[in-house]
């Protein structure tokens, strides 16, 4: 599951985040999750900056850690 709070989905489009979870399955189906992980998270990466792109003299309010919950 990838998830992008409501700020960010409110820019990003259904089909963006089926990008990134298309190319993380792939990795998986192709016994490569850590190359399928870092093309999920470069597409990611790319997403967010052509709607959220860093302005000078910006502060960074939160984290920019990954998140990995398991269930």
């Amino acid at each position: 599951v990838v998830i992008g709070d409501e700020g960010i989905n409110s820019k990003l489009k259904a089909s963006d985040w089926d990008e990134v979870v298309s190319a993380i399955v792939k990795g998986i189906k192709e016994h490569d999750l850590k190359n399928g992980v870092l093309e999920g998270l470069r597409l990611s990466t790319s997403f967010l900056r052509q709607h959220f792109p860093i302005a000078e003299g910006d502060t960074n309010e939160i984290s920019d850690s990954l998140i990995i919950e398991g269930y």
